[in-house]
Order: structure tokens, then C-alpha cells, then sequence
């Protein structure tokens, strides 16, 4: 048997806060040897999903907290097809993967806009507002990425917006 390692991050590159994933964990898979061409498929897999990993550690501003929930096979189906020949190619991939970040907290943030809504009587005006409705432990900074406007849209939401658009608007 032959034992595949490798760090989600290489060392020198700066590290944004990917707890759940990033932060130094390591993924041990052991195949078969007679399985050479598993390997090196599993290798190239790897190696793109390194190579991701890194680009964004480079390019922290492509980075928003949600990303900190992303499981290594989020990150892992990211790059199943992506091939990374160019920078747009990178910003693809990511751009998917915070797609993917954010749908893991809509319905949180939802039903904390619910609740805000039913407590105060009327939409939030600002997004913090729905913070004491939400988990315990939530990471508020994703809040703040967000902006209540006039229109009845919460931006980076777009279900939540389509969703009380048609009861109330926000603002």
C-alpha cells in the first residue's frame, strides 16, 4: 500500500481562517499499488485542489468567512473538472465554492429575519439586527458583508430577498 499525503495548504503561503478545512489538515488516503492509475488521477485531484487552496491563500480578498464551514469535499468537487490554466479559471472555482458557503447559512439567516421581523414588528433596517436570532457561535462578520436596502433585497441573498419580497420589504 502506498500512502497519498498532503498539507490543504503549503507553508509559506499566509493562511486565511479556513478552520474547518484548511488549517493544516491533512488528508491520508492509501491505495492499492497495483491501482497506478487511481493514484495518479488522486495525485492530479490533490494537486489542483493544493493549487486552489493556494491561490486563494495569495488572494485573501476572494476569501468570505462562510468559506470557514467548506468540507474538504466541497473543495474537492470544486476542482473535479476545473482544469486551473488561467486566473479566471481560479476565480471560477472559488467563485463556486462561495456560492456554495453561503447557501450553508441562508436558511439561518432566514428564519433570524423571522424572528427579528415578528420581535420588532417591522423588517430590519440593518443586518445586525437579526444577530440575537441567530445560533449560538455564529459568525457575525458574515453579517456585516451584508446591506438591507430599500428595494426589498438582501444582497449575496437572493433567496431571502425573493422570499420576504413578497410579504414585506426591508428598509
Amino acid at each position: 500500500m502506498t500512502p497519498l499525503c498532503f498539507d490543504a495548504l503549503s507553508k509559506n503561503a499566509p493562511k486565511p481562517p479556513l478552520r474547518n478545512w484548511c488549517s493544516g489538515m491533512s488528508i491520508l488516503y492509501t491505495a492499492p499499488k497495483a491501482d497506478e492509475a487511481f493514484e495518479n488521477a488522486l495525485e492530479v485531484w490533490l494537486g489542483k485542489q493544493r493549487r486552489l487552496a493556494d491561490f486563494l491563500a495569495r488572494n485573501p480578498n476572494l476569501y468570505i468567512p462562510q468559506m470557514e464551514v467548506l468540507t474538504a469535499e466541497d473543495w474537492l468537487d470544486a476542482t473535479k473538472v476545473q482544469e486551473f490554466d488561467t486566473e479566471a479559471a481560479y476565480r471560477k472555482a472559488l467563485g463556486a465554492l462561495r456560492g456554495k458557503a453561503r447557501s450553508k447559512f441562508s436558511p439561518q439567516i432566514a428564519e433570524a429575519i423571522k424572528e427579528a421581523i415578528a420581535a420588532i414588528g417591522q423588517a430590519p433596517t440593518d443586518p445586525l439586527v437579526v444577530a440575537p436570532y441567530l445560533p449560538p457561535g455564529f459568525n457575525i462578520d458574515i453579517l456585516k458583508q451584508l446591506e438591507v436596502n430599500p428595494s426589498g433585497e438582501v444582497p449575496l441573498l437572493k433567496s431571502i430577498g425573493r422570499a420576504y419580497r413578497r410579504s414585506q420589504k426591508f428598509g
